[in-house]
Formats: C-alpha cells, sequence, structure tokens
C-alpha cells in the first residue's frame, strides 16, 4: 500500500495507491459473480470499498469521523485500518 499523506498540522488528510499484486489472493471471490478482479477503491478519506470489476457488486468501510487529522500518526492509522477493514468486511459478508 502507498499512501501519500498531505497536509500541514491539524490538517492532515491522505490518498491510497494500490496494486492488485498486493491484494491478489487476499480477498475472497465476489459473492455475486465469482470473479477475482476486485480493486479497493478510496475517495482520499479513510473510505475504502472493494469493488468488483466486472458486475460492480461493492462493500464499503469507513474508519474515522472525518477527512482531516490533527497528526499524520493518525491519518496514517485511520487509512491503514479502513482499508484491513474493507478487506475483512469483503471476506466476511453474509
Amino acid at each position: 500500500m502507498k499512501l501519500d499523506v498531505y497536509g500541514k498540522p491539524g490538517d492532515f488528510a491522505a490518498s491510497g495507491e494500490y496494486e492488485n499484486a498486493i491484494i491478489d489472493g487476499v480477498l475472497s471471490p465476489c459473492p455475486f459473480c465469482g470473479s477475482v478482479v476486485l480493486e479497493v477503491g478510496n475517495t482520499h478519506t479513510p473510505h475504502y470499498t472493494v469493488i468488483c470489476a466486472d458486475c460492480g457488486a461493492e462493500k464499503p468501510c469507513a474508519i474515522g469521523s472525518g477527512k482531516h487529522f490533527k497528526s499524520k500518526d493518525a491519518c496514517v492509522r485511520a487509512h491503514r485500518q479502513s482499508f484491513r477493514s474493507a478487506i475483512l468486511e469483503w471476506n466476511t459478508r453474509a
């Protein structure tokens, strides 16, 4: 996971980039179409969504109440936790 943190003290945000090699084999196949062509999308907030590239099924996950954080560490923690939670939510869906 490549996470770019930007801003100034008291007002940090981040955006993430994820290569398929990082998440290949980590995500369960789509429960609707069985596809393994999956992506993890990010909105520059600690809100991540696993998306099936074939049928469009989604499972979002958000951590934290907002987009901006008081420290870089808090920003990084929220993004990483949300990324991991999105994968866990996708893999344990009903």
